[in-house]
């Protein structure tokens, strides 16, 4: 009994682990972001076009399926689907890498130094938190096919839209102060 109570604790421990470093973890194109673009440059390009990938896929999805397809017909299409959901899914990567970057000159212009958000630099950390998780899972979920990602991909694009506002408002303030 007490051995089955120390597995599940230590089995809790693990999996909280493993979920803060989801969180916390930089994604790639963090990494490699080019510091020196002018700001004009960062702004999202990807997370504004999620409404028509889901209707262009569900278009596709209506006017390519035929009940006597074959089943290698059936995986040549799920392949491009995941194929199309994978290269929106890194142009939302690339997309919060330059929010970072927004993210960090905003925090240069505020008078107090301190980043925009709700509750300031914890509100930013915890939305930029909240993508890299939810950006993960959005990854396994293409890869395994399991369950449909829209649903986290939508979460990304609303948390990248809250950032967005947040930097926004961060700015305009510190325009107004100076």
């Amino acid at each position: 009994m007490v051995l089955t109570a120390v597995c599940a604790v230590l089995a809790s421990f693990a999996f909280l682990a493993r979920v803060f470093w989801a969180g916390v973890k930089p994604l790639p194109a963090e990494l490699e972001i080019d510091r020196s673009q002018e700001i004009e440059d960062l702004w999202p390009l990807h997370a504004q076009h999620f409404p028509q990938l889901r209707r262009s896929l569900a278009a596709f999805e209506r006017n390519e399926t035929r009940p006597d397809d074959s089943a290698e017909d059936r995986k040549k299409r799920e392949e491009l689907r995941r194929s199309v959901l994978r290269e929106f899914l890194t142009g939302l990567e690339r997309d919060f890498a330059r929010m970072g970057q927004i993210v960090r000159i905003a925090g240069e212009m505020s008078p107090s130094g301190a980043e925009p958000g709700l509750g300031g630099r914890a509100g930013i950390k915890l939305l930029q938190a909240r993508f890299r998780f939810n950006y993960r899972l959005a990854e396994f979920l293409i890869g395994t096919g399991w369950v449909d990602p829209f649903n986290r991909l939508d979460q990304l694009t609303k948390i990248m839209a809250r950032i967005s506002t947040q930097v926004e408002e961060s700015m305009l303030a510190a325009k107004l102060t100076a």
